[in-house]
């Protein structure tokens, strides 16, 4: 079995207001952030339910709300996609950039220790956050399924189960969903 494809959508659909949170490999979980710490984010997405992520599995969270993208937002989203250096980067939505280490979420802020000391910077005025360059993980010796999700979510992991239209896959990223 190569490829099963339930839709013909190409684009993903937007996502209104929530995050996306970007893993290697191209893969993307779109929905609405229930909790977070420096460890770990979880969120609520509408294709794959509520799972919490190890934040050393990201590579950038984007922070999206109705109507605001920017202009350069797709030059930005490269940007954070490609961070190779060791401080993980804020990207305000205006474009500037701001390196330094993640040290929480506090409700709607996000802490960052860098040159300046700790600063607390609002979601509402960030585009993103890159996370510093790590190594890649080598994928499992397995034969590896892709799905694309409605919301827009692409993950990749190992099929377990397909029966009664759903799947149950093992999410590289780590978590275990049910689509």
């Amino acid at each position: 079995l190569m490829r099963i494809e339930f839709a013909e959508e190409e684009e993903p659909v937007e996502l209104i207001d929530g995050v996306v949170l970007y893993l290697p490999g191209g893969d993307r979980i779109c929905g609405t952030m229930v909790k977070a710490s420096p460890a770990s984010i979880e969120v609520r997405s509408a294709a794959l339910g509520t799972l919490a992520l190890p934040i050393e599995r990201l590579l950038a969270i984007e922070f999206r709300r109705a109507g605001q993208a920017p202009k350069n937002a797709a030059r930005m989203r490269q940007e954070m996609l490609s961070n190779k250096t060791r401080n993980d980067i804020s990207f305000s939505a205006n474009g500037d950039q701001m390196p330094g280490i993640l040290v929480g979420f506090e409700g709607d802020e996000v802490a960052l220790e860098s040159d300046l000391g700790k600063m607390s910077l609002k979601t509402s005025r960030l585009f993103g956050l890159s996370f510093a360059a790590r190594e890649p993980k080598a994928p499992p010796p397995s034969l590896l399924a892709v799905v694309r999700c409605g919301d827009g979510s692409v993950v990749t992991g190992t099929l377990l189960e397909s029966k009664g239209g759903a799947l149950r896959l093992a999410l590289l990223a780590g978590p275990t969903v049910d689509i």
